[in-house]
């Protein structure tokens, strides 16, 4: 979450948006992700976590996953013009952690 990485070193954030930049990039080659020809998108995301505790919904590390679109030109740019909303979502107490992630055109 934002709050446990605030105050660390810029290494420690740089590491972990690579991380996530790495895991978009295989889930769009797994999945066969084409560049989206309409726009603007909409991107939903839902968290799963098996932890029944409370977590926070950051958009920390999800801004690398959006600049890894970006950087595999499955979209020209992160502008609205091209993404026009990104929302949140979350659930806890289920089978396994998973990040779903949705992507739409107009």
């Amino acid at each position: 979450s934002w709050n446990g990485i605030a105050c660390a070193h810029w290494r420690v954030y740089s590491a972990k948006a690579k991380f996530w930049k790495m895991v978009t990039l295989g889930a769009l080659n797994k999945a066969k992700i084409v560049p989206f020809k309409e726009f603007p998108i909409t991107i939903s995301i839902h968290c799963k976590w098996k932890m029944k505790k409370v977590h926070d919904i950051d958009a920390l590390f999800f801004k690398a996953s959006i600049d890894q679109l970006k950087a595999s030109k499955i979209i020209p740019d992160d502008s609205l013009e091209y993404v026009d909303s990104v929302t949140f979502t979350g659930e806890v107490g289920c089978k396994r952690d998973e990040v779903i992630v949705v992507m739409t055109s107009a």
